[in-house]
């Protein structure tokens, strides 16, 4: 998510699932620098992008919402095919089979410049 401070508000990570509240001196950094600011500042690289939409860590409105953004400034940069989002309809935090089959596809298409599938 590269929208810090929505993550760390509707994050159930913390603060016993209640809303986190910033110090404002700290949400205002936090502003100065979230990736979903500028994203144009990563279309240099390759990105692939993967969310859980049952992780109860990271909101998936926070990823969602990182995504577009991102994809938006890819496409500004005539760089669309350097970026692809992966939302997996999966509950629970971590990595497993199903990311690690995204995670191969979108190598195998960066690497051999074959277009990215999921693997079987």
């Amino acid at each position: 998510c590269g929208g810090y401070i929505d993550f760390l508000r509707e994050s159930a990570m913390g603060n016993e699932g209640r809303p986190l509240a910033l110090d404002p001196e700290y949400e205002a950094w936090l502003r100065r620098v979230q990736p979903n600011r500028f994203p144009d500042r990563v279309v240099h690289a390759q990105l692939l992008l993967m969310a859980r939409t049952g992780d109860p860590v990271i909101p998936i409105s926070c990823v969602d919402e990182t995504a577009r953004l991102l994809e938006k400034a890819y496409a500004r940069a005539r760089q669309g095919d350097r970026f692809r989002y992966a939302r997996l309809d999966l509950e629970g935090h971590g990595l497993g089979p199903e990311e690690g089959r995204e995670n191969f596809a979108w190598l195998r298409s960066r690497l051999l410049g074959r277009p990215t599938t999921s693997l079987p």
